[in-house]
């Protein structure tokens, strides 16, 4: 009986998932555990740190390794590696796949074995640069984190790229389930260590939870074939066009880290706790970001990719449509929900007893400003990848120089001439997100084409709906906190959470079902189905049509 459990297990972890509709679905059942767990870690964090100036060093020694990552991996897999590695699977065979997976994975892990030193020599003047208003004696701190944290970016490396190997063979379920792991030990880090190490216990956490991301995708990825072999074949016609698709990305990506750098810079001039309060408001708002534009897409790449490979223009425009439309109706409710019920949510997410009441507040505030833009961040998850698929790299760099100018920018005279904070630094980042996914939408329909005037009306109509379902959000919460629960115990603040959110968004169902917007009538029938689910996904050939559409800190 064990056997043939784990037999069943290994099967339902290994199988393929051949369409975006049950792609899709399987990275947001995964993210959403993933970020379940996330909110636990961050909740634990603060219960035993609280809003306090270790916990910001110990966000701030994420800083480095974070960079590191960003360059060697987010660079390479999802601009470069899988459409490459995906076109070749498609055209030619695995063995020339696997080498091209091999050779770009020997390389990576060469320049990063060379950053290493050159960041372990220079580790205390890097921290003085990235953090001017740490003391002195709060820099070694970070200084030994950042040190101990860099030692686990290889498994990242190493297991991201088995994510990209997978993904291409559509296999997303276990790769899903690798960033579960990763929080998984940063837990056990935390409640295990902390007691004995302090703030180094979630750093082991780190360190265990890196290990566990590259070692449960290991035995997957060796079963579809592909085997490591250290290969410097740089003339390989694959890897060569990997270097030409990555060089931009990789640039894009050096400038978006001026961002995160300067919020670092910036935020830790202010009292000690102000940067975990923005960490912790990106962390909130980073979860409806994550659940929906990412993994619409992320299961969006192999496919666009595919079709993009075959000329099929009009294909890949309506493929791109359906998606975009299907994050936008799920968006815009995420972000309604978090505007209205935010200090709520704040509390539930990372009000512990050593969290402060002006802390709560202030974290509430960044929020609000930040949810202005999760539409956007979500749409550009997806518009991206668009360009990706079209083997065009250099349009998200340049778009990208442009919304990182404007932040950083804005970011110095919010936060420091006109001396609003880290509210300021929210402010700036929500500008700069929308000023991004504006202009690469507008350069995608230059290549793809008009919007139809149908698109159009669709987003109004959701606008519309959404407006409601905010206005009934907003009444529940004020009647239920004056009226029905005391607040001030967590038991009661849940009841008033969850029967807030039900209500919200059941008027969003009713009103979209009444406008009749497509999204919403094929949910309903994605309800009707719900008892013979695995069928549907099976045979669907759909692109997120029937489909409820949903780092390393």
């Amino acid at each position: 009986m064990v056997s043939s459990f784990f037999k069943r297990g290994a099967s339902v972890l290994s199988s393929k998932q051949t369409n975006i509709l049950s792609a899709a679905l399987v990275i947001m059942a995964t993210i959403f555990l993933s970020a379940i767990l996330g909110f636990i870690k961050m909740r634990l964090l603060s219960t035993y740190f609280g809003d306090s100036r270790p916990l910001d060093i110990y966000l701030a020694a994420f800083r480095l390794p974070d960079m590191i990552y960003q360059l060697l991996v987010m660079g390479t897999i999802s601009s470069a590696f899988i459409p490459v590695f995906s076109s070749f699977l498609n055209k030619e065979n695995e063995q020339s796949a696997f080498k091209i997976a091999n050779t770009v994975m020997t390389f990576s892990m060469l320049v990063f074995l060379v950053i290493t030193f050159m960041i372990l020599v220079f580790t205390k003047q890097i921290s003085n640069i990235l953090a001017p208003g740490f003391s002195d004696s709060e820099i070694p701190l970070m200084v030994s984190l950042t040190r101990i944290m860099i030692a686990g970016q290889i498994f990242f490396i190493l297991g991201n790229f088995l994510t990209g190997i997978l993904q291409s063979f559509h296999r997303f379920l276990l790769p899903a389930l690798a960033p579960v792991f990763y929080n998984v030990g940063i837990i056990l880090g935390i409640v295990a260590l902390t007691p004995l190490f302090g703030i180094y216990g979630p750093t082991y956490g780190v360190l265990i939870g890196t290990f566990l991301f590259f070692i449960v995708q290991l035995p997957f990825a060796l079963k579809i074939g592909w085997r490591f072999q250290i290969s410097f074949d740089y003339k390989n016609r694959g890897v060569r066009e990997i270097g030409k698709l990555l060089v931009p990305r990789t640039l894009s990506l050096g400038v978006s880290q001026i961002e995160y750098t300067t919020d670092l810079m910036i935020a830790s001039l202010f009292a000690p706790g102000h940067y975990t309060v923005f960490t912790f408001a990106l962390f909130l708002i980073s979860f409806p970001v994550r659940l929906i534009g990412a993994s619409i897409g992320q299961a969006s790449l192999p496919t666009l990719s595919a079709i993009y490979a075959n000329e099929n223009l009009a294909e890949f425009k309506n493929t791109i449509n359906k998606s975009l439309q299907q994050i936008i109706y799920l968006i815009l409710p995420a972000s309604i929900i978090l505007l209205v019920l935010r200090i709520p949510l704040v509390r539930l997410a990372f009000g512990s007893k050593s969290f402060s009441w002006e802390a709560t507040i202030l974290t509430g505030q960044v929020v609000a400003f930040l949810t202005i833009a999760i539409f956007a961040q979500s749409l550009t998850q997806l518009l991206v990848r668009a360009f990706y698929a079209l083997h065009n790299t250099k349009t998200p760099f340049v778009v990208g120089i442009v919304s990182v100018l404007i932040n950083v920018i804005g970011s110095v005279y919010f936060s420091l001439i006109l001396k609003m904070g880290v509210v300021g630094l929210a402010v700036s980042t929500s500008i700069s997100s929308l000023l991004n996914a504006f202009l690469l939408g507008k350069l995608l329909l230059d290549k793809l084409g008009r919007i139809e005037e149908g698109v159009v009306i669709s987003l109004g109509k959701k606008v519309f709906a959404t407006g409601i379902m905010g206005f009934v959000l907003y009444l529940f919460m004020k009647v239920l906190d004056l009226f029905v629960f005391d607040t001030t115990k967590t038991v009661n603040l849940i009841f008033l959470t969850i029967i807030t959110l039900i209500l919200g968004s059941f008027s969003y169902l009713i009103i979209s079902r009444l406008l009749r917007i497509e999204e919403a009538l094929n949910y309903w029938q994605i309800l009707k189905r719900m008892g013979n689910w695995k069928v549907e996904l099976r045979k669907s050939n759909e692109v997120l049509e029937n489909v409820p559409s949903e780092t390393t800190t």
